[in-house]
């Protein structure tokens, strides 16, 4: 079928100001922000007082949603390995080659590292095997001596790590083959000394009962967000802690889970771990900054909530006064409101059944005018999503504030803090294949309580957004459906925002990346017009000049392959490599042609080809390819299925004039300027 899109390229000048007002815990001033939970959070004095929640919560859905898995668990092992005495004299961690630059992972924000399956320093490389069950410490420069030190194995499904210093953080999931409804999956993480690298040293292994989230390390600090659904609950001694230490946000969901916020400190094996635990909607997409979390959830609207919009806005104007007036005694009685909601719907039911055809007809003539009214009310109030902000400070946890805005989240790079000012781009609404959208965009910034300082509504209506990123004081969008303008809009003064300047350019961007201050770079499909749609095409690389915020214009793009070209940097900024001073740009690609001489834009192309494209970017000329890298032996190889192929690049980085490329297979040493190939290390699993 076809795809039928619009490409545009939203610039938000993102000059925020104004003073915070009290929207949100109105107790609560600015010199509280570092609050308790006790404070900000209603938390639940028993265990039954938690269960006869989670069971009023589940009436609300009309009895058709249930909750999902035990409760978070949290235990923290010391390995027996693990000597104070010889921890404490150690030295302290130094690039063993302090002249030498070498890249490290892509993140989201200065000093907040994020878990990857591959970590580096100047000498080193830690690789996750192909299978997850292993972990390569490899000795990788100078590349001519490389080889690797040893292989640290685990009974579990490794995520991804972190290089902290002379520690080695391994964060992973317990194993399980088959899918059970029941199964209820284990966080598991291990703490390694990796001063001797031949021999790492096993400090410290944690144990959280659910799923991983997200993870992050500041300073010393290790931060996890996990999520686990909760059901059956049995009895107290499966909770983390007793249950009148368990916080909750009283707002209806139809998947509540426990969400578990945990720090402990890498370099301190004996200090305990600091954690909470809410009841709250699933989180799903997740920002951190150095001081700041942001957890955003899907705010659902419950069955019982849902019928009452539906009695107030349709039914109360087209009924007879003895039935609202029954209505009303329901309404006011004490019993709870569902059952409220089963009366009132009997009390139609049984007016509706006496009615006569002529006067059925004309009933139900009446409701389906007033429906549309009802429908644009639900689908207002149940497309919004619940933000909950939380201080971290050196292990410590304290929440802030909660509120909510319209629309969904596209991922992380929608949301970012600056300047005490949190900015959130969302969407509302859907594109359908078929062409017709209710889909309207906005950016929302919030002060320190989540209190809407400014917003900006309506952006590229009937399109939704395919990527997003803040920039200090600017913020990018773009959005994609059938036409493809660059819109400019101002938020200098948050209260007054305004369109400045549009650019037509084809194809969209997935992901943003800062080149400069003034320039970047967007990696996305480039696309082909056919009028009232478009054709998405190959991998198209572009750099952008924001310089002028009323004139944006696209200085350069790079294109590659025919449609069905893929690369794991649309979907995983990881895969990202960038270097403004060496003028490099890194990407995995599995290239697809057109085999023969159709010229259609519908037609995919064949893969041909799997491996990284180096290119040189720099302001000074256009995009152009330095050289290909593949660790592909034979052309068999490119039609395995490309995300699970071993032989596929996955990440790259570089260590003075060296770049590496890794695969599940092996990682690849090749001269940075002319990619001759310098060594080749086999990796196995």
């Amino acid at each position: 079928m076809s795809m039928k899109f619009t490409a545009m390229f939203v610039i938000l000048c993102m000059i925020v100001s104004g003073t915070a007002t009290t929207l949100l815990l109105q107790n609560h001033g600015e010199e509280q922000e570092f609050a308790s939970f006790e404070d900000a959070l209603e938390r639940f004095n028993s265990f039954e007082e938690m269960n006869e929640f989670l069971e009023i919560k589940r009436n609300y859905s009309g009895g058709g949603y249930y909750y999902d898995g035990d409760i978070m668990m949290l235990t923290s092992l010391t390995s027996t390995t693990f000597d104070v005495a010889s921890m404490d004299a150690s030295p302290g961690y130094r690039p063993a080659n302090e002249d030498i630059d070498y890249s490290t992972t892509n993140i989201q924000e200065d000093d907040v590292d994020e878990g990857d399956i591959v970590k580096n320093d100047d000498e080193y490389a830690y690789v996750i095997s192909h299978n997850r069950s292993k972990v390569f410490v490899v000795h990788v420069y100078p590349p001519e001596e490389a080889s690797i030190l040893t292989e640290l194995e685990f009974n579990y499904s490794i995520k991804e790590l972190y290089l902290h210093e002379d520690k080695l953080v391994v964060l992973g999931s317990s194993l399980h083959r088959y899918y059970n409804y029941n199964y209820n999956p284990d966080i598991q993480i291990s703490v390694y000394d990796i001063t001797n690298k031949e021999n790492p040293e096993l400090t410290r292994n944690l144990t959280v009962k659910g799923s991983c989230t997200t993870s992050r390390i500041i300073g010393n600090y290790f931060y996890l967000i996990g999520n686990q659904y909760v059901r059956n609950l049995e009895n107290e001694s499966a909770l983390p802690v007793p249950a009148n230490e368990i916080f909750y946000v009283d707002e209806y969901d139809n998947s509540y889970s426990l969400t578990t916020i945990m720090s402990f400190d890498i370099q301190d094996n004996q200090a305990p771990p600091e954690k909470k635990v809410i009841l709250m909607g699933a989180s799903n997409n997740i920002y951190v900054s150095l001081e700041k979390i942001f957890i955003t959830a899907t705010k659902r609207m419950s069955y019982v909530e849902m019928e009452e919009i539906k009695i107030d806005t349709v039914y109360k104007e087209i009924l007879p006064g003895k039935v609202l007036f029954d209505i009303e005694e329901v309404k006011t009685s004490t019993i709870p409101r569902w059952e409220k909601v089963n009366e009132v719907n009997g009390i139609i039911r049984d007016y509706t059944q006496n009615l006569t055809d002529y006067e059925e007809d004309r009933y139900y003539d009446e409701v389906e005018q007033r429906y549309y009214r009802y429908q644009n009310i639900i689908a207002d109030r149940s497309e919004r999503t619940i933000i909950h902000k939380i201080a971290i400070d050196e292990g410590q946890i304290s929440y802030i504030a909660n509120g909510e805005v319209a629309g969904r989240v596209l991922n992380r790079y929608s949301m970012d803090e600056h300047d005490g000012y949190f900015r959130i781009a969302t969407t509302k609404g859907h594109v359908s294949r078929s062409g017709e959208s209710s889909a309207e965009n906005m950016v929302f910034v919030l002060g320190d309580l989540l209190n809407e300082v400014g917003k900006i509504e309506n952006i590229a209506p009937g399109e939704r957004i395919y990527s997003a990123r803040f920039m200090g004081d600017r913020g990018y969008l773009v959005t994609f459906k059938k036409v493809d303008p660059f819109f400019v809009v101002d938020l200098s003064k948050p209260s007054e925002p305004r369109i400045l300047g549009e650019l037509k350019i084809p194809g969209y961007s997935n992901y943003l990346h800062p080149y400069d201050e003034n320039h970047v770079i967007g990696i996305g499909k480039d696309c082909v017009d056919m009028g009232d749609f478009a054709w998405y095409q190959g991998v198209k690389v572009s750099l952008f000049d924001v310089t002028d915020v009323h004139n944006p214009t696209e200085i350069s793009n790079f294109i590659i392959g025919d449609r069905g070209t893929e690369s794991l940097a649309l979907r995983d900024p990881h895969a990202f490599l960038f270097s403004k001073e060496k003028d490099l740009l890194v990407i995995p690609i599995s290239l697809a042609e057109i085999q023969g001489s159709s010229t259609s834009p519908s037609m995919s192309g064949t893969r041909v080809w799997n491996g990284a494209y180096v290119l040189d970017i720099s302001l000074d000329s256009d995009i152009s390819l330095r050289g290909r890298i593949t660790h592909e032996n034979d052309i068999n190889q490119t039609h395995r299925y490309y995300y699970s192929s071993p032989s596929q690049i996955k990440r790259s980085f570089y260590i003075g004039d060296v770049l590496y490329t890794v695969s599940g297979e092996m990682i690849k040493a090749n001269d940075l300027n002319n990619l001759d190939e310098i060594n080749v290390i086999e990796l196995s699993g």
